[in-house]
């Protein structure tokens, strides 16, 4: 059984009108973040923690004078400023005359959080993977004082103290003291729901498509990640595409529907392309944007990368061998960093111990399973690279079940099939590693390809597994992929 994909290459059209509006919704747009200028307040944030144990509101939760620091644990510089800032401030956060609060721009919170262990700081960091800070470079500082005033931004960690002696008396401009009780009960929220709401909500009109929209941000933020809630992942993109449609030129709205679109494809909940779907909007995003590197970086981690430690997430490995060695139990990943953001290619000895013979292999169609590609091209390079990732997704209807002891799936990338000028880093892959006799998860693998400029051709893979279907007997099956690259 041969099947041809031709596979996305994340054109902005994929992250365009997908559902209808709903007709009843006054039409008004999701305001802009005031900027957090001196003197300015700083306006309303809740955000959660990376391990979701709990939500901070900024400047809210503020008792005195506070240091909010933005990074994103895939960038280098951040991490340097993040260790600086914690170096410098110790004592004064010993003596309670300053506070720290980190913000991770991190897609993937449990990365965040693992860097926060391996770092040892004991401050919160919180979560903002769409980027509520509307900022487009990381790393970014603000202090603050007592009453939620910016007195400085991106202030020296040695000079924060200067910072807040010199800084104007002058009263806050902007954003006035947020009263959520007061603005809850204009949109009728009751008391439970209303902790599990992002502050933005209430400055849109009740009934209106950005309050549906911000609802809908605030359930994929602060309830589905950690409840594994398919029915709020269904609202909460739901809400956000129903708004993109209505706002096509809405840049910030359609870069967090492609952080909601990765956020499903990263739990168990995930549908399929999900994953295709936020590279999309990213994309999109980054076209509309092109000074924001928070929108660059979302797709381009999962590109090809540069090696070993330059990679977005090179120094990860490390970190969870440190923190293990502690005797701390590294942070559960939701979806583990791929090769390619770590900036490795798998060993040899991930490889199976036997190379299976394909002519013993069952032909499969999709009534045993379905197969996803996403493809993901280098930004700017001369000698053109792309990442390939190629997903296998049993087919529920049957009950289709993965035969682990049998072994993992296997894909083989035939190098006959390559263009003449192609190269591939890695000729097999393989993907499972559940310990269970059966089960049903989807199975990704990536590989990398290097091509002449602007080349296009097909690209041959071979995928074995081992599977039953409506819990019969075990069978190797075959599927022969054809990846079409435009």
């Amino acid at each position: 059984m041969r099947t041809v994909l031709r596979a996305a290459v994340v054109l902005a059209s994929l992250c365009f009108a997908r559902s209808n509006p709903p007709a009843g919704d006054a039409d008004e747009a999701m305001a802009e973040r005031p900027a957090p200028v001196v003197d300015a307040r700083f306006a309303p944030l809740r955000l959660p923690t990376v391990d979701g144990a709990r939500s901070f509101d900024l400047p809210g939760a503020a008792r005195g004078p506070t240091l909010v620091l933005a990074f994103a644990a895939w960038d280098a510089t951040s991490r340097r400023l993040v260790d600086a800032w914690d170096d410098a401030t110790r004592e004064a956060r010993a003596a309670h005359e300053l506070q720290l609060f980190g913000v991770a721009l991190d897609q993937h919170p449990e990365r965040a959080e693992l860097f926060a262990l391996d770092h040892g700081l004991d401050w919160p960091v919180l979560w903002d993977p769409f980027d509520l800070l509307e900022i487009d470079d990381v790393p970014r500082a603000w202090l603050l004082d007592g009453e939620g005033r910016v007195r400085a931004v991106d202030p020296a960690p040695d000079a924060w103290r200067a910072a807040l002696v010199d800084a104007s008396d002058a009263s806050a401009d902007g954003v006035p003291p947020f009263d959520e009780e007061a603005a809850a009960r204009a949109f009728g929220i009751s008391e439970e729901e209303t902790p599990f709401l992002v502050p933005q909500l209430f400055d849109a009109t009740p009934g209106s498509s950005a309050a549906s929209a911000w609802r809908g941000l605030s359930r994929l933020l602060l309830i589905a990640p950690w409840a594994f809630d398919a029915a709020s992942f269904e609202f909460g993109l739901g809400a956000l595409q129903a708004y993109v449609d209505r706002h096509p030129d809405d840049t910030w709205a359609r870069f967090r529907l492609g952080v909601g679109w990765r956020m499903r494809f990263d739990r168990s909940v995930a549908q399929p392309g999900d994953f295709e779907s936020a590279l999309a909007c990213w994309r999109a995003a980054s076209a509309r944007r092109p000074r924001s590197r928070v929108f660059a970086e979302r797709a381009e981690q999962y590109g090809p990368q540069p090696d070993g430690d330059e990679a977005p997430y090179g120094w990860i490995d490390a970190a969870a061998a440190r923190v293990a060695a502690r005797g701390v139990s590294p942070p559960h990943a939701f979806r583990a960093p791929t090769a390619g953001e770590r900036g490795r290619v798998p060993p040899d000895a991930a490889r199976p111990p036997a190379p299976r013979d394909p002519t013993d292999a069952q032909p499969a169609d999709d009534s045993w399973f379905t197969v996803e590609v996403v493809v993901v091209p280098a930004a700017g390079t001369e000698v053109e690279r792309t990442r390939v990732h190629l997903g296998v997704v049993p087919d529920e209807a049957r009950d289709v079940a993965w035969c682990n002891p049998d072994g993992p799936l296997e894909a083989r990338i035939e190098a006959a099939s390559l263009p003449e000028g192609w190269s591939i880093e890695q000729a097999v892959l393989v993907a499972g590693d559940d310990p269970a006799p059966r089960s049903q998860e989807a199975r990704w693998v990536e590989f990398g390809l290097v091509h002449p400029p602007g080349a296009s051709g097909r690209v041959r893979v071979t995928v074995l597994v081992p599977a039953a279907a409506d819990g019969g007997a075990c069978r190797l099956l075959r599927r022969d992929v054809d990846v079409a690259l435009p």
